[in-house]
């Protein structure tokens, strides 16, 4: 592997399991894509033998598609988190095979308004989670 000055170069170790399954997708918010990604799976139930990896997680691309290679059927949860701090989780069954779809659409909306104590007197820099 040659690694350039102030480049990205992207290895895999190991390889991927002959048994798992692809899942791939696209994750938008409204039409465009979502690209600072990181998409994040765990078993639930289904493929628990003693080798099986019962988690998996990726870094979602520029265009907004992902690839997550899971070490089998069953019932996983997966999170899709921006680096913005949006999320959204979804549980899903994913079937035997080499591929599964799964594209996702984070909501869109905004929410306004203003933190105060219990006073009413506005409090500055307050985080707030939705």
């Amino acid at each position: 592997v040659v690694v350039v000055d102030g480049q990205t170069v992207e290895v895999q170790l190991g390889g991927v399991d002959r048994n798992a399954i692809l899942v791939r997708g696209r994750v938008t918010r409204g039409a465009k894509p979502v690209t600072d990604l990181r998409v994040t799976a765990w078993l639930l139930s289904g493929s628990k033998g003693e080798d099986a990896q019962r988690n998996a997680s990726t870094r979602g691309k520029d265009d907004g598609t992902y690839e997550l290679a899971l070490s089998g059927p069953g019932k996983w949860s997966l999170n899709f988190r921006s680096d913005a701090g949006a999320a959204v989780s979804h549980t899903i069954d994913v079937p035997s095979g080499p591929s599964f779809p799964f594209d996702v659409a984070f909501a869109e909306g905004r929410v306004a308004g203003r933190v105060v104590d219990r006073d009413g007197n506005g409090l500055a820099r307050q985080r707030v989670n939705v």
